[in-house]
């Protein structure tokens, strides 16, 4: 005799916003290593509390997987809203150079092996970006080291996407030559 369980029928609800908050802190967010990340999710939940119809606000959805929920994953994105009115899908990566880009054991080399490692690392990010925005049409806006100073600058343009109307909006690509 075995407990029979069927995931298709679950469902978490909520009885109050303060309830989903603390849900989407706790649970989706707070093992994100990423300072970053955590600044992202509280302007989030200031901007939910904030809102006078909060329930119209689409779920910033953290960690979006590339390939599921495999343990190993091809790519992830730090957040995603996907707009339920057209379904268009935009991605907000944090790419610090620090675990991004950064280059170790360069003493031993010459600057020509060196810069065709950072090539590659580039090539390599530049690669899973472009894989996202194919493959799932997801546009993804990338924010580096010079952007992470700001975050209330990164949360106004996320803002853009959390407020939505049923009329389709233009989407725009944020340039990565910084990257």
């Amino acid at each position: 005799m075995g407990v029979r369980y069927n995931i298709d029928n679950e469902k978490i609800e909520f009885s109050d916003l303060e309830q989903y908050l603390s849900f989407f802190k706790n649970t989706l967010v707070r093992n994100s290593g990423s300072v970053h990340e955590k600044e992202i999710a509280k302007r989030y939940c200031n901007f939910v509390r904030g809102s006078e119809t909060p329930t119209d606000i689409p779920l910033l959805i953290p960690e979006l997987r590339y390939g599921g929920i495999e343990k190993k994953h091809e790519y992830r994105l730090d957040f995603t809203i996907i707009n339920p009115y057209n379904m268009s899908k935009v991605g907000f990566e944090i790419s610090p150079w620090s675990t991004h880009g950064a280059l170790t054991g360069t003493k031993s080399k010459m600057q020509k092996e060196i810069n065709a490692e950072a090539l590659a690392n580039f090539e390599k990010e530049m690669k899973k970006l472009k894989s996202y925005f194919r493959k799932l049409g997801i546009t993804v806006l990338v924010y580096t080291d010079s952007d992470l100073k700001d975050h209330n600058s990164i949360f106004k343009t996320i803002e853009d996407y959390l407020i939505v109307t049923n009329s389709p909006k233009q989407l725009e690509f944020q340039s990565i030559e910084d990257f």
